[in-house]
């Protein structure tokens, strides 16, 4: 008999076939099922190589031995009358048909089913991989193509030319704001790293920048000398460094000059040369200068300072009548005024209301000069808001600040708190965001996001900008006494004892009387008595302390009482969670009308 023969009868063919498509049909269900359980890449590989080492020794097997009624025996040892081989080769060749429909319809399946979800899965998988690669291209791009100005230094003989350098530097801040694609860190971001000499590769990393410009400013008689350099932060090297002599009356020659040479620079980045800078003419350099010491005082805040800047700006008009920039200036000056009174404790919204309506004008007779000044744009609508409560006329006009400078920091964090006082959280949340990715030291902004969070109930968030804002600024009044507000509204009383005991007198005692009251209900009325001794006229105070303490019938007649008088902080009513209690009192939606807001919170026209 031939070997091929010999093959058949003993059905090794048979036992190849089978054992052939048996392996290609486990490899197949194991290449799809293993990957779903996260199986190690070796498994799918070691059970090939499993399945092709048993090929040879499976054809051995059915070479030497024989399936018999009696179980396996060795091929030698039957008779081939009592052979029963050809009764196996029928079983096996249906077994072979079976195994082989299998692996037919899974071929089937895999090829209509299981290959379009890979191959979707693989363009997909490519297509984010693409595109993340393609944004951290564009971020990366993104993150060179910005800037950060630094106050430049005062160089002057007498040292007494700080506004003018600081001005100097702020001119150039807001001329290269306006180039497109070029990230512009906020201008009290900058300022913070005034005269503190870090790293710049710290600089860097704390404000999101590539490169800084930093310089100085020599002023003898009419006569300047404005030297400026611009630095990579990553390792310090000087990309361009240049000084620039002329009189004061070309200084926006000089500021345009050095904005175009610094966006010449960073062209490669931006794709595009520094004939974006804006030019600007002013017929008076001592207007000019003017200008730039209103501006300097009025960075500075507080009662004094703020006049002073009015009187500067004053000066600036007198000497151009149609300075736009010095009638925005008055205008933010004007409208700030209110909220830095000679004596705080007694001011009250009455005792301005003219500052309230010449920032109005002085916003006005700007704009009329620049319809697109994003400061007269912001003063007027903080003013139509706290003075006339126009809600829609003051919206209207911070989101054309916004749309006419979208870097205006101060725009946005004033529009963020008029939606604050609306509840109108998710949107305030999203201006405050914006002001901070440009602005991202600036303490007032991370104080005022703080409050979003205070009024929404997040007091932990809350508490973590609070700190975040006295890391930059320790010595800020209102955010101490809101994070010992917050500490409070958490039942953090120890935590806010420590913090109250460091408070002069009265406040001391009336804030520990206060949360005697609350953890006591035996001290309440103890507690109430000693609010009722507080005089300060602001909303947010007494009527809240009172309400807090459950005394709603107080509360409701403090906040009558302080209505009648103007006090500060009306605009927030809607939006102090000491006040939810009382939402549904007639006489606490009546107070709603009174500042334009219906018992819902919605803005209602002024009247008239």
């Amino acid at each position: 008999m031939s070997l091929l023969a010999e093959l058949k009868r003993r059905n090794v063919i048979r036992v190849a076939g089978l054992y052939l498509v048996a392996a290609w049909l486990v490899v197949q269900v194991s290449s799809t099922i293993l990957p779903m359980f996260s199986a190690p890449e070796w498994l799918p590989r070691a059970v090939v190589i499993l399945l092709a080492a048993g090929f040879i020794p499976a054809l051995v097997f059915a070479w030497i031995f024989e399936l018999t009624p009696e179980g396996v025996k060795r091929e030698s040892e039957v008779e081939r009358s009592e052979s029963i081989t050809a009764n196996t080769a029928r079983r096996m060749e249906r077994q072979f048909l079976v195994v082989l429909a299998l692996a037919l319809a899974y071929f089937a399946f895999d090829k209509f089913v299981l290959a379009p979800r890979r191959e979707a899965s693989i363009v997909a998988s490519t297509t984010q991989a693409v595109r993340a690669d393609v944004a951290a291209a564009e971020k990366k791009a993104a993150g060179d193509a910005s800037i950060a100005v630094l106050p430049f230094a005062d160089m002057s003989p007498t040292h007494d030319q700080e506004y003018l350098s600081d001005g100097m530097a702020e001119e150039l801040l807001d001329a290269l704001a306006k180039v497109p694609g070029l990230k512009v860190a906020g201008r009290t971001s900058s300022f913070y790293f005034k005269g503190r000499n870090e790293p710049l590769d710290k600089i860097g990393v704390a404000l999101g920048v590539a490169h800084v410009l930093e310089g100085s400013v020599r002023k003898q008689g009419d006569k300047v000398r404005i030297t400026a350099q611009l630095i990579q932060t990553s390792d310090g090297f000087h990309l361009w460094s240049q000084s620039y002599d002329g009189d004061l009356s070309d200084v926006f020659k000089l500021q345009e000059s050095i904005a175009a040479a610094i966006t010449s620079k960073l062209k490669l980045v931006l794709g595009r040369s520094g004939q974006d800078v804006k030019k600007r003419t002013v017929s008076s350099a001592d207007a000019h200068e003017q200008m730039l010491r209103g501006r300097y005082l009025f960075r500075q805040r507080g009662h004094d300072n703020l006049l002073a800047a009015v009187a500067a700006y004053q000066a600036a008009i007198k000497l151009d009548e149609d300075y736009a920039e010095a009638w925005a200036g008055l205008a933010q000056a004007l409208v700030v005024i209110p909220a830095h009174p000679r004596d705080n404790e007694r001011a009250v919204e009455a005792d301005f209301i003219a500052n309230y309506r010449d920032a109005i004008a002085a916003a006005d007779r700007a704009l009329a000069l620049d319809p697109e000044s994003s400061a007269a744009l912001a003063a007027r609508g903080l003013a139509r808001e706290v003075l006339d409560l126009d809600w829609r006329g003051a919206e209207d006009d911070f989101r054309a600040a916004i749309a006419a400078n979208e870097h205006d920091v101060t725009a946005r964090q004033w529009y963020a708190e008029l939606l604050v006082a609306q509840r109108r959280w998710a949107e305030s949340e999203a201006q405050f965001a914006a002001a901070l990715a440009i602005d991202p030291l600036a303490a007032i902004v991370i104080f005022s996001r703080g409050m979003l969070r205070y009024y929404h109930g997040d007091l932990d968030d809350a508490i973590a900008s609070f700190d975040a804002a006295l890391k930059l600024v320790p010595d800020l009044l209102a955010v101490q006494n809101s994070k010992i507000a917050a500490l409070i509204d958490l039942r953090r009383y120890d935590e806010a004892k420590a913090l109250i005991e460091l408070k002069s007198e009265p406040t001391r005692s009336l804030m520990l009387a206060f949360i005697a009251g609350l953890r006591d209900p035996a001290r309440k009325q103890e507690a109430v008595a000693q609010v009722m001794k507080n005089d300060i006229p602001i909303v947010v105070f007494k009527p809240s302390h009172l309400a807090q303490l459950g005394a709603h019938d107080l509360a409701l007649d403090e906040l009558e009482r302080e209505f009648d008088s103007r006090a500060p902080f009306r605009e927030l009513l809607w939006c102090m969670p000491s006040f939810e209690p009382l939402h549904g009192h007639p006489r606490f939606q009546a107070l709603l009308r009174r500042i334009n807001l219906s018992p819902d919170g919605k803005p209602l026209p002024p009247p008239g």
